[in-house]
């Protein structure tokens, strides 16, 4: 059970990662998962703010210290900054197959 549960594990990275691909598809694929997990967590800051304004609009109680409200303000910022890196990945990918560059082995 331990040796499926490992194979499993690793045919899954290997097929998110593209780890079997040359490297300028490996490093695209990280910087797209990577850009996606930090959307997530500022997805999840955004609506914490939403959650905030809410409980102050219907019962004037407050969730969080101003500390953490300030923190999440901040993160619904961040929630957009995910776009640059996945932009990034997409464009240096598409540049590098239009150049037909090919990774050099060291």
């Amino acid at each position: 059970m331990k040796s499926v549960t490992g194979e499993l594990i690793k045919n899954v990275i290997n097929t998110i990662f593209l780890l079997d691909k040359d490297w300028v598809t490996r490093i695209t694929m990280a910087m797209i998962v990577m850009s996606l997990v930090w959307g997530i967590l500022g997805l999840i800051g955004a609506l914490m703010v939403r959650l905030q304004e809410m409980s102050w609009a219907t019962s004037s109680t407050l969730l969080l210290t101003s500390q953490e409200y300030f923190g999440s303000i901040h993160a619904m910022r961040d929630f957009f900054a995910f776009a640059v890196p996945l932009e990034l990945a997409i464009f240096i990918y598409i540049s590098y197959r239009l150049l037909k560059m090919q990774p050099k082995a060291k």
